[in-house]
């Protein structure tokens, strides 16, 4: 009786460890951790030359918000709140979003 006990537990702890060691949201944000410790290359400055062949609204509309001279921005994170449907007459699910 006793052996049986002493199986099931290590086949319990077994699993959990199993469990533990391929979760999906643990791997995703360990290899973002390491990608963000990465060193990365320099990013460029935003120039004229680089929003000359855009409409003139848009280019007064860049150069108002002062991006002219700084880096180029090459990615970013966002928190929110969002409601998500499973169908089109299903109650909305609330909750936070990082993307």
């Amino acid at each position: 009786m006793i052996w049986t006990i002493v199986i099931f537990s290590v086949l319990a702890v077994g699993l959990a460890v199993v469990i533990w060691t391929t979760s999906l949201p643990r791997a995703f944000e360990a290899r973002r951790a390491e990608a963000m410790a990465a060193p990365r290359e320099k990013t460029k400055l935003l120039t004229e030359a680089d929003i000359a062949h855009l409409p003139p609204p848009v280019r007064r509309y860049i150069a108002l918000t002062g991006s002219i001279g700084r880096p180029v921005v090459t990615e970013i994170t966002m928190h929110f709140d969002a409601v998500m449907f499973d169908a089109p007459d299903a109650p909305g699910m609330t909750g936070p979003v990082v993307q």
